[in-house]
C-alpha cells in the first residue's frame, strides 16, 4: 500500500483505518486492523465506509465512526474543531 497525500489513517482504542479521498465526497477504505490483536482486514479497491461498516462486526464499529468524523471534518469548513459527541433533543 503506498500513501499519497489522500491516504488517511483513523485511530481509535486501538483499531486503526486507512483509508483514501479519491474524489468529491467519496472516500475508499483500504485497511483496518486491531493492534491489540493483530487482526488485519484488507479491503477491495472500491470499498466505502458503507461497505466497510456492513462487512465487519460491530467490534470495529468506533473506527468506522471516528472515520466518518475525520471525513466530515475535512469536508465541512468550521468543523474542524468539533469533537465528535452525541446530540439530544426534546421533541416538544
Amino acid at each position: 500500500m503506498v500513501p499519497d497525500d489522500r491516504t488517511r489513517r483513523t485511530e481509535v482504542n486501538g483499531l486503526e483505518a486507512v483509508w483514501t479521498m479519491k474524489k468529491y465526497r467519496h472516500i475508499e477504505i483500504r485497511q483496518a486492523s486491531d493492534t491489540t490483536t493483530g487482526e488485519v482486514i484488507e479491503f477491495a479497491p472500491g470499498t466505502d465506509l458503507a461497505a466497510a461498516r456492513e462487512q465487519t462486526s460491530r467490534h470495529w464499529a468506533a473506527v468506522w465512526d471516528g472515520v466518518a468524523h475525520q471525513m466530515w471534518t475535512e469536508w465541512i469548513p468550521g468543523h474542524r474543531n468539533s469533537q465528535p459527541t452525541p446530540t439530544t433533543r426534546s421533541l416538544e
